[in-house]
């Protein structure tokens, strides 16, 4: 009995200890603060002073070094009113902690709610994704942001809008980063008028949040319900861009006012991290490095084979797989001309690999009348028809071994 009642006590006491021995994880608790608020990017179709869209902005800045998802709680009301309601979820912002700035913001108008002609207040809360435990809110100075601003709906503004998307890619190197593309624009009016416009076009490297002016539509003539288009090419030239990921942004005023009309920027999916390298990142070179011939077959050992092996080896100047193609032409020494004789099959080659050369029989079936002849090799890359070019080339004029090499039929190499 005794050793029955030690045994329950040695349990419980063991129970104790790990139960002492287990601890909830708490959620840490971060300290963030909203350092300023500001409005950006206000659309006022017809310059009344009541805008149909606005971005409500803020910067926040989280105080121990950590990263953190957050989002935005956005509330208004109508000034007069008493009582603010809710508006709007942020989307979820990943921030940086260590005091930096992290520049965020909510857009009051579409995609949200659009709100009816009047004068507004707002207010605007900060939580962690994962939780909702109040983070931040601007304190009383900020507040005076958020107070009196004029809206209306879109359809009562005269509203400009802007269709953009992409053409004319080119990608060399076909590692998804474009060399240059055409950034094509349609600007619309939502009445039935004709608008002169301007247009800027601005560009940043996507980690930043600062843009920078890249080209100008000085003025562009609009009008409802046509397509009114224009384009410019992006990554060519001096204004190349280096290899990364660039947001764009479009800028629409009515020409002479400084008034924004019109603007679509990184939120618009085909703006956002939008892949350019330059000429140099994106370009490649290829080179016949070496001919030789192989397998000679001379019956009558007249120095004039019927069949015989043309080797050659061909690098590309990046250590990269390719595929190509290769023609083979061949010259009698009494014409001027060249003459295909065949055409190879697509093939891989890899930067200087020297195994991957191509092997090319010469003389069958298709035979070769008894005569010197010179022969030309060009390579091509397997790429559209209407875009080959001749990416290398040699020919006997620079490689003694294609220059008067000594060929017949099988019939005249009878000994």
């Amino acid at each position: 009995m005794f050793r029955k009642v030690w045994f329950m006590i040695l349990a419980g006491f063991y129970l104790l200890i790990y139960s002492s021995c287990e601890t909830v994880k708490e959620e840490p608790d971060y300290t963030y603060a909203v350092d300023s608020v500001w409005w950006s990017d206000a659309l006022d179709g017809n310059q009344d002073g009541y805008t149909h869209y606005k971005r409500l902005n803020f910067n926040l800045r989280l105080e121990e070094q950590v990263t953190s998802i957050i989002r935005a709680q956005v509330y208004y009301k109508r000034h007069e009113a008493s009582n603010y309601s809710f508006y709007a979820f942020s989307e979820d912002f990943e921030v940086n902690g260590g005091g930096v700035s992290n520049n965020l913001y909510v857009s009051v108008g579409a995609p949200n709610r659009e709100l009816s002609r009047g004068v507004y207040d707002f207010s605007l809360e900060v939580y962690e994704a994962s939780n909702d435990r109040l983070e931040a809110a601007p304190d009383s100075l900020r507040n005076l942001a958020l107070l009196n601003q004029a809206f209306e709906e879109s359809a009562g503004d005269k509203s400009l809008s802007i269709i953009a998307w992409w053409s004319d890619e080119y990608d060399r190197n076909n590692n998804g980063y474009w060399r240059n593309a055409r950034l094509n624009l349609d600007f619309n009016v939502d009445e039935d008028v004709t608008k002169n416009v301007t247009a800027i076009v601005y560009y940043k490297d996507a980690a930043s949040d600062v843009y920078s002016r890249y080209y100008t539509f000085a003025t562009v003539t609009i009008q409802w319900n046509n397509a009114d288009t224009v384009s410019c090419l992006v990554g060519s030239g001096y204004d190349e861009l280096s290899h990364g990921q660039y947001d764009f942004r479009v800028d629409l005023y009515e020409t002479g006012s400084s008034v924004l009309s019109a603007f679509i920027d990184q939120e618009t999916d085909i703006l956002n991290d939008v892949e350019f390298e330059s000429e140099d990142d994106d370009g490649y070179f290829y080179s016949i490095k070496r001919t030789w011939w192989t397998d000679n077959i001379d019956i009558d050992s007249d120095s004039f084979t019927r069949y015989r092996v043309l080797n050659f080896d061909i690098d590309v100047d990046k250590n990269e797989e390719r595929e190509i193609f290769a023609k083979i032409f061949f010259r009698h020494q009494d014409s001027t001309d060249y003459s295909i004789y065949d055409s190879t099959d697509f093939f891989s080659i890899t930067g200087v690999d020297t195994s991957d050369y191509l092997s090319w029989l010469i003389g069958y079936p298709m035979q070769i009348d008894s005569a010197e002849y010179d022969f030309l090799i060009t390579v091509f890359e397997n790429i559209t028809d209407t875009l080959r070019v001749v990416e290398a080339s040699t020919s006997g004029y620079s490689d003694t071994n294609l220059a008067r090499q000594k060929f017949e039929t099988i019939l005249q190499d009878t000994p």
